[in-house]
């Protein structure tokens, strides 16, 4: 298993791997901290769970989004293979606890959406999940290459992936 660095961690962030020793006793707790914050970050962007499935979908989609241009590194902290490499059995369990209980309020909310009739119910609904978590994910991975000002806004964003759930185009094209 490939060790995480202070010298890593420190290029990352933008400081001296020996600041980090400062605020942190060992690496162990750094990477409890940051699975903690990375926990913390995504359970913030759950939204009410009352009202229409898609009006919920929309508002975790786009506190998703807001996260990704805020703290991209939280997301991908959050989707990173190497993070879960060294959190330990325990600190791996709560990642992958963090990320199911993303891809079932998605699901659930697919679900609901197709049984109220505001998505098809001919669709399949794993191939929705796979849309939507891909959408996240590939603006994660935009936010590295790109400024947030070269990304479509987190609304335009939402109104292409509803246009496709919902099986109907729509014209606007804004950033």
């Amino acid at each position: 298993m490939a060790q995480l660095t202070a010298a890593e961690i420190g290029r990352e962030v933008g400081i001296a791997d020996s600041t980090i020793f400062r605020h942190f006793r060992d690496m162990d707790e750094v990477i409890l901290v940051a699975i903690e914050r990375v926990q913390a970050c995504l359970a913030e962007s759950f939204p009410a769970a009352t009202g229409p499935a898609l009006t919920r979908l929309r508002a975790f989609f786009l506190a998703r989004l807001a996260l990704v241009r805020q703290r991209p590194e939280i997301l991908r902290l959050a989707t990173s293979d190497r993070l879960e490499q060294v959190a330990g059995a325990e600190g791996a369990r709560r990642l992958r606890d963090s990320i199911q209980r993303s891809k079932q309020f998605i699901d659930t909310c697919l679900r609901e959406a197709q049984a109220s009739g505001d998505i098809s119910s001919e669709l399949d609904p794993v191939v929705l999940g796979w849309v939507v978590r891909g959408t996240l994910q590939s603006a994660v991975a935009a936010s590295v290459r790109q400024p947030p000002s070269a990304l479509p806004s987190a609304e335009t964003t939402w109104n292409v992936l509803d246009a496709l759930l919902r099986g109907r185009p729509r014209a606007a094209k804004k950033r």
